[in-house]
């Protein structure tokens, strides 16, 4: 089943504006068409990172960095240490581009830089849910999570050490991620415990074959809290990684 779908983008006005055709899918954005039918197509992970992108019928390998922002582009088969076109940022993602030989026209093909997120020919940026102001560094929408004291700053208003390319502010991959390892290691923490107190019969002033059966359900009580406990730190270690790194 294609579950692609398209939507469009104008920009500029008057003579010089311009339409852009985007197709999306679960992964990002995979083409985009001009009005004058040009298309370039992206290349992307199964986590959504672009890899390349094909333009001119000329492939350019994309490298990225940990935060998915776009940091050069160079021609398939050329050395990756002289790319065509390389990427600078200011730390709320003001882009810079340097090119060289046809990178001109390669950056222009290119509208993923900080942190991967479509920037438009002002400089405003796609974040998600929402788009993020060149000219004022903050967001244009509300925070959608309702999880920010201030519902338009951008991650926490310390783009070093966060990012928020989901716009639905950089608290939410904490919450998340928390909860998804707490109940992951929970679950395990539950089974070894129940095991463990099962066969040693942990309550043992109850006789006979109650012992047991009382004995795992302790023990799978005291797994799930240990469990949860980690599992939630690590969560929250992981997801604090994420938005550094």
């Amino acid at each position: 089943m294609n579950s692609s779908q398209r939507s469009g983008i104008t920009q500029g006005s008057g003579d010089n504006a311009a339409t852009q055709t985007l197709t999306n899918t679960a992964l990002g954005i995979s083409s985009i068409e001009q009005d004058d039918g040009d298309r370039t197509r992206y290349v992307r992970d199964p986590d959504g990172r672009m890899l390349g992108m094909i333009t001119g019928g000329q492939r350019y390998n994309a490298a990225t960095d940990a935060q998915n922002s776009t940091l050069a582009l160079a021609e398939d088969g050329t050395d990756s240490s002289d790319p065509d076109v390389a990427y600078d940022y200011t730390p709320y993602g003001q882009t810079e581009a340097t090119t060289a030989g046809s990178g001109g026209a390669v950056a222009g093909s290119n509208p993923f830089t900080y942190i991967g997120s479509y920037e438009f020919d002002n400089g405003d940026k796609a974040m998600g849910h929402r788009y993020m102001s060149h000219f004022t560094e903050r967001f244009t929408q509300q925070d959608p999570s309702w999880q920010e004291n201030n519902q338009y700053t951008y991650a926490g208003c310390d783009p070093v050490n966060n990012s928020d390319p989901r716009g639905l502010d950089y608290l939410s991959d904490v919450a998340r991620y928390g909860t998804g390892f707490g109940m992951t290691a929970a679950a395990g923490g539950c089974v070894v415990g129940g095991v463990a107190g099962a066969y040693t019969g942990m309550p043992g002033i109850v006789a006979g074959g109650a012992g047991p059966v009382l004995g795992g359900a302790i023990g799978c009580g005291i797994g799930f809290g240990i469990g949860w406990t980690g599992g939630v730190v690590a969560g929250v270690g992981y997801a604090a990684y994420k938005n550094i790194f």
